[in-house]
């Protein structure tokens, strides 16, 4: 009987061959309607992703390509069992398509999640944002109240002293007794005191003046006042007054301003290292604490400082030099501001906030650039090239050398970075995390490829991935755990399979030895898809036996607790808290530690030469 080749996208594929094989069972209709429906679930998806619409139109015509070599060998060689050959490629086409729909439809529900968990955080930084603002409110308030408070306290001295020297200057003309005159003395006294109690109280308002300028300009004026006043009174006063005026000096607020002015100067410097320690951490915090900014309820220096460094890493957030040096600096600041022992308000509790925030932020800047240097390569690392020979990598051979130039490339690479991060003496605690974080990733992204590209599961390919792996594990051992911590370790999936996919005599393999034994890390899920879709391209050996993937199948199929999906997932979180940051830190001793010659010379900055700090 001749067999129609045409393809009639209504009826499905092969409408002739249905034709001709109506006595097939239910089972074979069930799947012909199930291949109907797949290719209208694909046909929906292509109006959805545009991006995927030209993988599953080629993958279509290479479906329709294989189905007509398949009739023709139907048709040459019916009774040598070549339909079910036919039939068996066409069900593993099948399983790609439908393995693809479950890749788009997971994808799009990640990004979904996504978008969630980025709003839920906008929300919830909003919501943190707006109490920190309520509480700089209250604080605002209870300071004006209380230096309210001591104002009119003062105006009711001065307006006593104003009335005692409106009667003294009444009865000038008169002849002072000897009481008089001794009360007039005792007046003297008092205004004296009343002065130095006024500079004292000058110098306690120095920090509220930073943030409310009214309060300020209300203080100098009662003082002003009272200069005015004790001027009618004293001459030698009036002299006094006089020659401070002909000499102004500058406030204790205008002197501080000018101090933080040159630092915010002098830290937008590379000011290098001391002994291991970032230079320009050890002078912020020294600073910090000589001008007793811990303390204060009121200051914007805080906001100033990380304005600077969050000012430096977003112009030059590709160079991985510049995020070393502030990565070195920010975790070294806050670990000397968590060993502070003086009681932290508002400002200083929200600027280690900030510091944490940096250091998470450069951390993961960093982590992210080695990743986006790798991903290039590892596409390149997944699939074997052709004239691929294993057997010569430990022979002098320069084709074979250039073959695995894409696996000496990403050592170079994480070569590169750990020099960086070493010459700036960032902390090896967050070194060895951004090296783990990297390796689970080239986990994830060559597992993955291995499960959902069929060519990658070959015994070729297998010796291929390994040999680079080896390159990976020489790695880690050189530059010793102090530095990767356990990175190799992150690596056991991709391990694994390649294991699986090199290991000889497989139809011998039980299920017991390869799920407990060889393969121990992978769930039943990628078990069966590795060992349903290899194949020995090198030496034409079968995979495991027919009744141990048989009875893999059944465990996957009775077992409900274990997860369908068989991709890993590339973890992106950070993976510390602060207290792990300071608890791998050990206490830094920073007396010794010289300011740089911008502010060396500077008397304001003289304690930074002492031994002790104030």
């Amino acid at each position: 009987m001749k067999i129609s080749l045409d393809f009639d996208s209504k009826r499905g594929f092969f409408p002739d061959l249905q034709k001709s094989y109506q006595p097939q069972t239910d089972l074979e209709e069930a799947k012909g309607h199930e291949i109907l429906n797949l290719h209208n679930s694909l046909q929906a998806i292509h109006a959805k992703v545009d991006e995927t619409n030209a993988l599953l139109t080629k993958e279509r015509e290479t479906a329709h390509i294989r189905c007509f070599a398949h009739l023709q060998q139907i048709q040459t060689a019916r009774e040598k069992g070549a339909l079910q050959e036919a039939k068996d490629k066409l069900q593993a086409q099948v399983e790609d398509l439908t393995l693809d729909l479950q890749l788009q439809k997971r994808l799009k529900t990640e990004l979904e999640e996504a978008n969630g968990q980025e709003i839920l955080e906008l929300q919830n930084s909003l919501q943190a944002m707006q109490a920190k603002v309520n509480v700089t409110n209250a604080l605002l308030t209870m300071d004006r109240e209380s230096s309210q408070e001591k104002i009119d306290k003062l105006s009711e001295t001065v307006e006593e002293l104003k009335t005692l020297l409106e009667s003294e200057r009444n009865l000038k003309e008169e002849k002072l007794s000897e009481s008089k005159q001794q009360k007039l003395e005792e007046t003297e006294k008092r205004a004296n005191q009343l002065q130095e109690s006024m500079n004292r109280l000058e110098e306690k308002l120095i920090n509220i003046e930073l943030e409310n300028k009214v309060l300020r300009q209300q203080a100098l004026l009662m003082a002003s006042q009272l200069k005015s006043i004790l001027d009618l009174h004293s001459t030698s006063m009036q002299l006094k007054v006089a020659d401070m005026e002909e000499r102004p000096q500058k406030s204790l607020y205008e002197k501080q301003q000018e101090y933080q002015d040159l630092l915010i100067r002098c830290i937008t410097q590379h000011l290098g290292f001391s002994k291991g320690r970032p230079v320009a951490a050890c002078i912020i915090y020294k600073c910090l604490r000589q001008w007793q900014s811990f303390e204060v309820e009121k200051t914007s220096f805080f906001d100033r400082i990380i304005h600077t460094i969050g000012q430096s890493i977003e112009i030059q957030g590709n160079n991985n030099h510049v995020l070393a040096y502030w990565l070195s600096n920010v975790s070294t600041l806050l670990l000397l501001f968590m060993l502070e022992q003086a009681e932290a308000n508002c400002p200083a509790f929200l600027f280690k906030q900030k510091l944490t925030v940096y250091v998470e932020k450069i951390y993961g800047m960093i982590r992210d650039n080695l990743k986006k240097q790798i991903s290039s390569l590892l596409k390149l690392c997944i699939q074997a090239p052709r004239d691929f020979e294993p057997e010569f990598l430990n022979e002098t051979n320069d084709s074979q050398d250039i073959l695995i130039d894409h696996w000496q490339g990403i050592q170079n690479n994480l070569d590169s970075f750990l020099n960086i991060l070493k010459s700036y003496y960032v902390p090896s605690f967050l070194v060895r995390k951004i090296f783990t974080q990297n390796f689970s990733y080239i986990n994830a992204r060559l597992f993955n490829s291995v499960l959902l590209r069929r060519e990658c599961t070959t015994f070729s390919n297998g010796e291929y991935v390994k040999a680079g792996l080896s390159k990976l594990y020489h790695w880690c051992y050189k530059e010793t755990e102090e530095y990767v911590g356990s990175a190799w370790d992150e690596l056991k999936h991709i391990r694994q399979a390649v294991g699986f996919l090199v290991i000889h005599q497989k139809p011998k393999k039980t299920l017991d030895e390869i799920s407990h034994v060889m393969c121990p890390i992978l769930n039943r899920q990628q078990l069966y898809r590795i060992s349903t879709r290899y194949s020995d391209d090198k030496y034409v050996t079968p995979s495991l036996s027919p009744d141990v993937i048989q009875n893999m199948r059944m465990l996957m199929d009775s077992d409900n607790s274990e997860s369908s999906s068989f991709l890993l997932d590339d973890d992106s979180s950070i993976p510390f808290s602060v207290d792990d940051l300071s608890k791998s830190m050990d206490e830094m001793n920073i007396e010794d530690v010289e300011p740089p010659p911008l502010i060396s010379d500077n008397s304001g900055f003289s304690f930074l030469k002492g031994r002790h700090e104030s």
